[in-house]
């Protein structure tokens, strides 16, 4: 039961320190108010809506309002994830250590199952006295 906590703890920890490391880009296209596409890690692929500039001088005048947009969203991620141990009191760090000491001993003595009378036989019943004098649990 131990070590599957310290597992899944090891496991929990490993994956917030990755988020947090990590970077990452989010690209949307939109055409009007609805999404049309999204992409992760490259950018997103456009609607085919988007208009060109006019090939005439002439045309140059009657321009037509854009309807599509593009939203990127960027997470900058740490380059070292800081030590904070450093910046907490005493009392705080008593009551982090005091917690992990109590958490880690919370399931202590859960894994063997003690039974204490499994060595005693149960006794030799020559009648069912219960149903004789009709007194029975309810």
């Amino acid at each position: 039961m131990k070590s599957v906590i310290h597992k899944i703890l090891s496991i929990t920890m490993a994956v917030l320190v990755f988020l947090t490391t990590t970077s990452f880009m989010m690209d949307a296209h939109f055409c009007g108010q609805s999404l049309v596409d999204l992409a992760l890690f490259q950018h997103a692929e456009s609607c085919g809506m988007d208009h060109e500039k006019p090939a005439n001088t002439c045309d140059e005048n009657i321009t037509k309002s854009d309807c599509c947009s593009d939203v990127q969203f960027m997470n900058e991620g740490q380059d070292e994830a800081p030590a904070a141990y450093a910046s907490l009191s005493l009392d705080q760090q008593l009551f982090i250590v005091s917690f992990i000491y109590t958490y880690h001993h919370l399931f202590e003595g859960l894994e063997r199952n003690f039974i204490p009378f499994k060595d005693y036989t149960p006794p030799f019943l020559i009648r069912d006295f219960q149903k004789i004098q009709e007194t029975y649990i309810i």
